[in-house]
């Protein structure tokens, strides 16, 4: 593991300066000043509800995604304890997850970790770490946990949940920001959530059901479900009369390009809320990512009476060098509902097509 987490950090390392369009952006601020940095960083105890399900988690908004699982919670304490393991491997992965923790609140830190640039929609975007660290090393002491740990996890469900309702009440107390929609349904709901595990780890350890393996399925499908929903619902909406004109535009726009000119091509939709559009349309275009906002999960959210969450990414520009190598030939601009922007359709006659 140490060798494995040398290797790992090595490869961050290496990433951070071998990425040429950031060491160029990074080098040039230096005649230019450094960009604006106004991005909120996260609070202490904000951060610690965000270990937990059912917070908010929303573009803009200084709440780290570090929710991993309730049960993460109850096993990692004791992978520390754990002298079945290297001492060499613990404080190592002490000192990481310490190391990203504190990172997110001291303002250099957070910067240099962000390359000297605003994160792009969400804060923190390097706590995917966090989250990674500790489902390997919960994973890896779950074959190790005794019978008599169960006893030991009992005060400490009550000491994280007794943490959780003192800063929540500090939260409304202090008035930051941007406040946690994090109230007493989620607080009951998981500790909730942490006796059912408990109790399910003693049956489990104590082997005195045979079908607990399907019990621990269905309670993290549970916990699952409640986190997703609660997240989903607690975004912010738009208009699905927007979406559903966006659409329309989109598919007009680019089913007349492609009888107009039938030859291979990349079409570029500029102010796009999918970026998925060219698997939805049947077009061809440069891959952006799949994400939880697309197309089918807004449908499926409306259908079920919570109307989808959208967001608009800003559109990145590229060099006329790289059009004409990936033979992006048209660029197309979708009308908006409110009139302020018009359909407009734009060709780079250097596209190789």
């Amino acid at each position: 593991f140490v060798r494995f987490a040398f290797c790992a950090l090595t490869g961050f390392l290496l990433a951070s300066f071998v990425l040429i369009p950031a060491a160029y952006y990074v080098l040039g601020m230096q005649s230019n000043g450094l960009e604006k940095f106004d991005v909120e960083i996260p609070n202490p105890l904000q951060t610690y509800l965000c270990l937990f399900a059912g917070r908010e988690y929303a573009l803009e908004r200084p709440f780290p995604y570090l929710y991993s699982g309730i049960l993460m919670l109850l096993i990692v304490p004791f992978y520390f304890r754990n002298r079945k393991i290297g001492k060499r491997e613990r404080v190592l992965v002490l000192v990481i997850l310490l190391f990203l923790t504190v990172s997110m609140f001291v303002m250099p830190v957070y910067r240099m970790l962000h390359m000297f640039n605003n994160p792009d929609g969400y804060i923190a975007r390097y706590s995917y770490v966090i989250t990674f660290i500790l489902m390997v090393i919960a994973a890896r002491q779950f074959p190790s946990i005794e019978k008599n740990a169960v006893k030991k996890m009992i005060p400490y469900a009550f000491l994280l949940i007794g943490i959780v309702g003192v800063c929540t009440y500090l939260e409304g107390v202090l008035g930051f920001g941007y406040t946690l929609k994090f109230g007493l349904g989620e607080f009951i709901t998981n500790s909730i959530l942490l006796g059912l595990w408990i109790v399910v780890l003693f049956l489990y350890l104590n082997k005195q059901t045979k079908n607990i393996m399907l019990g621990m399925i269905l309670l993290s499908f549970l916990e699952m479900t409640f986190n997703s929903y609660s997240v989903l619902s607690q975004s912010d909406y738009l208009n699905n009369d927007i979406l559903s004109y966006r659409s329309e535009q989109i598919e007009l726009l680019t089913d007349t390009l492609q009888e107009v000119d039938p030859s291979i091509y990349r079409i570029d939709v500029e102010f796009d809320y999918y970026k998925n559009n060219q698997t939805v349309f049947d077009y061809y275009d440069i891959g952006y990512f799949s994400s939880a906002y697309s197309n089918d999960l807004r449908t499926t959210m409306h259908h079920l009476g919570i109307y989808s969450a959208g967001f608009c990414l800003a559109d990145i520009g590229s060099t006329d060098f790289m059009d004409m190598v990936l033979g992006r030939k048209y660029i197309v601009t979708p009308a908006f509902l409110d009139g302020s922007i018009a359909a407009n359709v734009r060709q780079n006659s250097n596209a190789l097509a």
